[in-house]
Order: C-alpha cells, then sequence, then structure tokens
C-alpha cells in the first residue's frame, strides 16, 4: 500500500513539473518578435509563472528589466526579456526551450 501511496505522489510531482502551456504552438512562438508589448505576450500565452524585475545589460549599458518565465526551468521553459519603455513593458528577447 505504501508503495503504490508513493509512486502516485511521484507521478503527480512530475506531472506538476511539467512542461509549458499548450499555448506555446510553433506557430504562436514563431510569431514574437522584438518590440512585442507585454500585453501581446499575454494574450498570446496567458499569464507567467515566475516574474522578476532585475538590471540588464553591461556597465556602462544597464538597464531595467523585467523577466517572465513559463514552465520548468529544468524542463520546458520560456523566458521573456522586457524593457520599460514610457510605462509600457517591450520585448527585448526571449528563449523558449523545449525539450
Amino acid at each position: 500500500m505504501k508503495k503504490i501511496l508513493w509512486i502516485s505522489i511521484l507521478a503527480l510531482y512530475i506531472s506538476g513539473c511539467a512542461s509549458l502551456p499548450k499555448t506555446f504552438t510553433t506557430k504562436s512562438v514563431m510569431s514574437v518578435h522584438q518590440g512585442m508589448s507585454s500585453d501581446d505576450i499575454i494574450n498570446k500565452f496567458g499569464n507567467p509563472k515566475n516574474i522578476n524585475v532585475t538590471v540588464c545589460g553591461t556597465v556602462p549599458d544597464q538597464w531595467n528589466c523585467t523577466i517572465w518565465q513559463y514552465g520548468d526551468r529544468l524542463s520546458d521553459y520560456a523566458r521573456f526579456t522586457f524593457q520599460n519603455n514610457q510605462e509600457k513593458l517591450v520585448l527585448n528577447s526571449f528563449r523558449v526551450n523545449r525539450d
């Protein structure tokens, strides 16, 4: 009985570490480009799993950036880096990793 319980817990854990949302199709990912607004990204992919506000770049060209992450960083994930542009977040770079 304990063995079945542990297998069930492990299966739930693995499925919880899942991959990217189903909105990350090849077509939707290929339509992403620099300069897109954060609203466009949310409309395409939904709300991010994690948000990080930090400093990007190197001295003397540093800038404040906001990074959104979808999925699990250890497997399938997407990462979008935005630059603040007149009170709006504008896409600077992105990476989509599908294992």
